[in-house]
């Protein structure tokens, strides 16, 4: 009887320990091993376990304590920073998290403040939303900076895109921000001299940006433009084209003029749900929509 409870309780701490890891950072990386080493002590319940078994139980537990306190840590750390930031900050980026929670689009290590976020929008691992805004249907990709940005709705942002570069004057003598009212990086402020006022950047509606993409501060891209890889814009892109480079110049137009202004006109991202499931199936061209909208038009004179 003694040796039936030593051994349930062993793999039962075993398996509590699995769960606790997988809220850590580097939980994804050990689950495989947890697993593992939880099998491992489970095969053979009818033996007392060997002097190795326990050392390797020991070790494996230390290990768990270990990451598990690391966690710990870098929760205190996150709070610190967004503590810096203000108590608003602090609640909004909680509000973020209660709701990551509960909801398959919003990833749980993202952080989020002083912004809105549309119900059917999506932001994944590690990217981070200051003072901005993330409209319906627009996703961002892993690892995105975004700062004080009005992104529209159905818009692809890829991983690694960072939107809304602040600049440093060039008219200054120095450009470090340490000759400059408020707080920087540095932590020291020799001047009452205030920065430029950094202008919002806005990314319109069904817009596709590639990954590893920068965009300055105060950039216009227009509806239904597409910005390649890498691309590092520091001009307006115009609707419907196809930018590229560094820095990013125009590439082509996606479609002719006339079908351009005929898209502008029809503002088909501004549809609600019922409309959208009525001419989804026509989305595969422009002229097919247009003609399919049209025809409807004609029938209901």
């Amino acid at each position: 009887m003694q040796s039936t409870v030593y051994h349930a309780a062993k793999p039962y701490l075993i398996s509590r320990q699995r769960y606790i890891i997988a809220f850590l950072p580097a939980g994804q990386v050990f689950r495989p091993i947890s697993c593992t080493i939880n099998a491992h002590f489970c095969k053979n319940t009818s033996k007392y376990p060997t002097f190795q078994q326990e050392s390797r139980l020991k070790s494996v537990k230390k290990v768990l304590t270990f990451l598990f306190l690391y966690g710990i840590i870098i929760k205190i750390c996150d709070f610190i920073m967004v503590t810096k930031m203000g108590l608003k900050a602090y609640f909004d980026v909680a509000k973020y998290k209660i709701g990551a929670l509960f909801s398959r689009r919003r990833a749980f290590s993202a952080i989020v403040f002083d912004s809105k976020i549309g119900k059917r929008s999506a932001i994944k691992n590690h990217s981070r939303l200051y003072g901005s805004t993330l409209g319906e249907y627009s996703y961002l990709g892993r690892n995105c900076l975004v700062q004080k940005t009005r992104i529209g709705k159905f818009v692809s942002i890829a991983d690694g895109c960072n939107i809304g570069l602040p600049s440093h004057s060039l008219k200054a003598v120095s450009t470090s921000p340490v000759f400059f009212f408020g707080k920087n990086i540095i932590g020291i402020s020799y001047s009452d001299q205030k920065p430029e006022e950094q202008l919002p950047t806005v990314i319109g509606n069904d817009v596709w940006i590639g990954a590893g993409v920068l965009i300055k501060s105060g950039i216009q891209i227009g509806d239904g433009a597409v910005i390649g890889a890498g691309a590092v814009v520091t001009h307006d892109v115009p609707p419907y084209e196809i930018w590229g480079g560094t820095p990013a110049k125009c590439i082509r137009k996606r479609f002719d003029e006339e079908t351009i202004q005929k898209l502008l006109e029809l503002k088909w991202w501004e549809w609600d749900e019922t409309k959208l499931k009525q001419y989804a199936p026509d989305f595969e061209s422009p002229q097919k929509l247009l003609e399919q909208i049209e025809a409807t038009h004609s029938s209901k004179r």
